[in-house]
């Protein structure tokens, strides 16, 4: 759990489920996990990389643990508007993260520096 030291000086995140198997026990999990954002980062180095400039957006569902030393499972597939994802844990099929990773081709003539009205 060396690891969770690690990014929890980097995040300032020192949640004890991800760092103490005996806190993650009292809280019903079989023993402490990665972060979560950690873990995403590591699925999104290995995704295909999107070619060109834009806007890149990033939709994701956490649905449980990664548990430290786990053996994990990357699922992917591209199409035209990005990549759709999930991770895997030791052969569940339920999948502990789902992601899509889209892209939206760059826009011209906005100017993020003023200040618009927002409507519903």
């Amino acid at each position: 759990m060396r690891g969770g030291w690690q990014y929890g000086g980097l995040s300032g995140d020192f949640n004890p489920l991800h760092l103490w198997n005996g806190y993650a026990k009292k809280l019903g999990y079989a023993r402490a996990f990665l972060h979560p954002q950690r873990v995403l980062g590591h699925c999104l180095a290995r995704l295909p990389q999107a070619d060109g400039e834009g806007a890149v957006g990033l939709d994701t569902w956490l649905k449980g643990p990664v548990f430290y030393g786990a053996e994990v499972t990357l699922r992917h597939a591209q199409d035209d508007g990005g990549a759709v994802f999930a991770l895997h844990v030791e052969g569940d099929v339920r999948p502990a993260i789902v992601g899509r990773l889209s892209c939206q081709p760059a826009t011209t003539g906005h100017d993020l520096r003023k200040e618009e009205p927002c409507r519903n």
